[in-house]
């Protein structure tokens, strides 16, 4: 009765410590295989503008990815999050899963779009500036053997340009000769670049009234540089004929009272940006001008 119940521990013993040795064996061989398993390379090797308007931004970010296993892996989707001046402004995930073959590498794009109007209203104390500091903080999940689910972090930081709209004001009238029949006068319309690169002025359509009555109409074509942040004034001959006009404009340019007039039209405007070369702009003004002599 003792010999069996001492044989019976020995039994429990000896299967006790095979199945011990079994889980340290188990154990060193799932350490082994995870050594040997590797996270994947993720970074953001560069940035591109791809597009730009006086409405936004298009920003390109190219991510590489490298496989250094023996064994293909797959990528789940990734999560980003774009921070503008150190504070949030917008964030996504990608779902879209691909493979990456052994001891291969990916490279995928993320295009993101930067609205600045809806800059300038989240972010009221950068309206002044030229550039704004952006990061990238994305995450990517992978679907590891062993390792299971591995999310890698990487991040990216720079400037982007804050572009903002030219505009287009009445700059003056002159008047430089006037008899009882006709009158010549020069127009002057200025336009305000706000930015701190040069613009181009292609093209200037024009009309412009007083008390409701057309003075000249037309375009000038002759290319003229509006430098960062500064202005350019365009000089527009008109010559009135009081025959054609009427008399009682002859009174208003004699007469010493500001003149209400309204000038509308567009520009066509490129710049020294080489992704900003073809702006149309509208503009509709009116007010009370003095007439200088």
């Amino acid at each position: 009765m003792n010999m069996n119940l001492t044989g019976f521990r020995f039994r429990t013993t000896l299967l006790a410590s095979a199945f011990l040795m079994l889980l340290a064996g188990c154990a060193s061989l799932n350490k082994m295989v995870s050594d040997a398993v590797k996270k994947p390379d993720v970074n953001v090797s560069n940035v591109k503008i791809s597009g730009m308007s006086f409405d936004a931004v298009d920003l390109v970010f190219n991510i590489d990815i490298a496989n250094p296993n023996g064994m293909g892996i797959s990528l789940a989707g990734f999560d980003y999050g774009l921070n503008i001046n150190g504070n949030s402004f917008l964030s996504g995930n990608n779902t879209d899963g691909l493979k990456i073959p052994a001891n291969g590498s990916h490279a995928i794009q993320l295009p993101l779009t930067l609205k600045f109007k809806d800059i300038y209203q989240t972010f009221t104390s950068i309206r002044g500036q030229d550039t704004s500091g952006y990061e990238l903080k994305a995450g990517f999940s992978f679907d590891l053997p062993v390792l299971g689910a591995v999310r890698v972090p990487v991040s990216k930081s720079g400037n982007v340009p804050l572009l903002k709209l030219p505009s287009v004001q009445m700059g003056g009238l002159k008047l430089n000769r006037i008899n009882l029949t006709s009158a010549d006068l020069e127009l002057g319309i200025k336009i305000d670049n706000p930015n701190a690169f040069g613009m181009i002025l292609n093209k200037l359509n024009y009309n412009f009234a007083v008390n409701g009555q057309t003075w000249g109409t037309g375009q000038t074509t002759a290319a003229m540089s509006v430098g960062q942040k500064g202005e350019s004034e365009v000089k527009i001959p008109l010559s009135l004929n009081f025959l054609q006009i009427g008399t009682s404009v002859y009174q208003l340019l004699k007469g010493n009272n500001a003149l209400d007039y309204k000038l509308t039209g567009d520009v066509n405007l490129g710049s020294t940006l080489p992704l900003l070369q073809d702006l149309q702009l509208n503009f509709d003004r009116n007010g009370n001008v003095n007439l200088q002599r």
